[in-house]
Parts: structure tokens; sequence; C-alpha cells
């Protein structure tokens, strides 16, 4: 007794499912949208979490000179498609948060704290430099 075009259909979807790339690690990073500012110009920081689902910020660091906003509700994006005959799926989870300089000069921006998978991720330390126009 042969399964039929349904159920071939879905014993060749179950073979590409085992088949599927593992995601990887899970990596955090940071990044600005531009790393000089006017003063008086707000900016923004963007946090973002890739090959995970579950992830959060713990804490933003202080930084004298620079106000950062609170992070809003998460974006999230998935996705998924064929390479070399495997299926391969992405996800990753992004914040953006707003940036706003009190003072001219040269700005650190320490690693941001996440919360992974149960563990404690940190983006690079970014750089900013805020001019006078």
């Amino acid at each position: 007794m042969g399964l039929g075009p349904l159920g071939a259909a879905l014993a060749m979807l179950a073979c590409l499912s085992a088949r599927t790339e593992a995601q990887g690690e899970a990596r955090a990073y940071a990044r600005l949208s531009a790393g000089v500012l006017r003063l008086g110009d707000t900016g923004s920081l963007s946090v973002t979490v890739e090959n995970a689902e579950d992830a959060r910020i713990l804490k933003l660091p202080a930084v004298a000179g620079l106000t950062l906003g609170k992070p809003g509700r998460p974006n999230t994006q998935r996705s998924s498609g064929f390479v070399n005959g495997r299926v391969y799926s992405e996800f990753a989870i992004s914040w953006t948060l707003s940036i706003r300089p009190e003072a001219e000069g040269d700005y650190e921006i320490p690693p941001i704290s996440l919360e992974v998978a149960g563990k404690t991720l940190e983006t690079q330390p970014l750089h900013l430099t805020v001019v006078v126009d």
C-alpha cells in the first residue's frame, strides 16, 4: 500500500525537518544610529540578540553626559529557507532605545547585559562622539 501524494509530501517534510540546520549559539550586539551626534539631537541605540527566541535586557549602563531611554517592546524577526538542500531557521529579537547627549565630548557606552536562555550575554562597548554644531 502506497503513501499517496499527501503521505509522500509529509514524509519528505519530516525528512527535511530532521535535516534542519542548527541555529548556532546565541549572540548579542549593539549598534548606534550614528557614531557622531550633534548636541541637541537624539540618536538611537539598537540591541539585537540572534539565534534565541527568548531574551531580555537586564540592565542598561549609566553614562555620565548621556541619557538612554527605556527599551520598549522587543521586535522579533523569524526567517527560514533552503540552502544546499538543507532547511535553515533564524530568529532575532531587537530593542531600540533613544540616546540623547547632554554635553559635547567622547563617550564610551559599556556593554549591555542581557539574559538569553538562562545565560547572561553582553554586547560590545560602543563609542559615541558628541559635537557642537
